[in-house]
């Protein structure tokens, strides 16, 4: 399912009328790529708990630090520097990660009418997507 949403967002870029990106150079490109793959590919349940787990260490070696800066930025002091926790590529990423990934999974503390809207259109995109790879001979 990750990979066909990957797959649909760069069909999506394919339109120039579309393409956020298309101002990037190829190396912005590249890497906005890998950020954006490396996204979507989490956001699969059987990454969840390697996740969580990175989360929890982040927390517990960078949380005070990200939580300080973040609030004090919030309050208006603008001359503070990023410090290294926050703007370490890794962390930036697993932050990245888990952002659309909670995203991802928020669905059920919508309104209930809104909720089931999405559970019927998921429930349809995943048997669209098996019936797709039974006939390519995947063995959904």
């Amino acid at each position: 399912l990750e990979n066909m949403h990957a797959a649909a967002l760069y069909d999506i870029l394919r339109d120039p009328g579309a393409d956020l990106f298309a101002t990037l150079d190829a190396a912005q490109w590249r890497r906005l790529r890998q950020q954006m793959l490396a996204c979507i590919l989490h956001t699969d349940m059987a990454c969840h708990f390697e996740t969580l787990k990175k989360l929890e260490l982040f927390e517990e070696v960078s949380g005070e630090a990200a939580r300080q800066f973040l609030a004090r930025r919030a309050a208006g002091d603008a001359s503070l520097s990023v410090p290294d926790c926050l703007s370490d590529p890794a962390s930036q990423l697993l932050i990245q990660e888990a952002l659309l990934h909670a995203a991802d999974l928020s669905n059920p503390v919508k309104p209930r009418a809104v909720y089931v809207k999405w559970v019927e259109r998921i429930k349809a995109e995943f048997f669209a997507q098996g019936d797709t790879e039974k006939q390519l001979g995947l063995g959904a």
